[in-house]
């Protein structure tokens, strides 16, 4: 879905600064972060500064270098993640497997950007862009370590546009689609949420539980970016006409 839309329309990515993003690729390789990883991540941040340009076509003020950053360092995390890999069940079929902590790297992230010297609105991007959107109360009680010293859900443009690019690219992965299936963000969120939940709280979680809603609301809230993305022509057709 994503990935053949950006090939057969060509969509360019806007406000890329070359220059960042290849200080920010040689610190992530600098320390060990798997090539696979650092090219999941460029294509998050190439994502999200195409939603960016749409939301300030909307007017909407974003400060595009700390979305570009925390899309790129979004899952520095993963440096310190050393469970071992697990997967799964809804996801084997796609090849996915976690490291059994994958939980924990955000926090592990938003630590490891803020000693590297970056802001705290980037950090922060690190912090809210996983599925879930945890309060600091669920992270203690999925025993999230370190525990978050604020809420994980994302609350300004910049958290949200990196969150939900990054979003977006497990919904492609899933063969889910949030334009058709309205519940498609929450069925993508729900086998990972359940997987901790039910391992660690001793709780299942279903579909209409308000965390695996929290995606929905998101991709509510943004997903006139992504129509306009899969369907340039026609977007910029209706809006000549409005």
């Amino acid at each position: 879905m994503l990935m053949r839309l950006s090939r057969m329309e060509r969509v360019s990515v806007p406000h890329v600064d070359v220059l960042v993003r290849e200080s920010i690729v040689e610190l992530m390789k600098k320390h060990g972060l798997p090539d696979e990883r650092i090219n999941h991540s460029l294509r998050v941040a190439d994502l999200a500064l195409q939603i960016s340009d749409l939301m300030t076509d909307d007017n909407i003020e974003l400060d595009i270098g700390v979305i570009e950053k925390g899309a790129l360092l979004h899952d520095v995390g993963y440096l310190h993640c050393k469970g071992e890999p697990v997967e799964i069940p809804e996801w084997r079929v796609y090849g996915i497997k976690i490291p059994s902590d994958d939980i924990n790297h955000p926090t592990i992230g938003e630590a490891i950007v803020r000693k590297w010297g970056f802001s705290e609105e980037v950090s922060d991007c690190v912090l809210r862009h996983n599925i879930g959107g945890f309060t600091v109360e669920e992270c203690i009680l999925l025993k999230v370590s370190p525990v978050p010293e604020k809420d994980c859900t994302p609350m300004t443009y910049e958290e949200k546009v990196v969150h939900y690019a990054d979003h977006l690219m497990l919904l492609d992965r899933l063969k889910l689609d949030p334009l058709k299936d309205p519940q498609a963000s929450a069925k993508t969120c729900l086998p990972w949420l359940n997987y901790y939940f039910i391992k660690r709280a001793n709780r299942k979680l279903e579909i209409d539980d308000p965390i695996p809603q929290r995606e929905v609301r998101l991709n509510n809230e943004l997903k006139k970016y992504l129509k306009a993305l899969r369907h340039p022509r026609q977007e910029s057709k209706s809006g000549e006409h409005s």
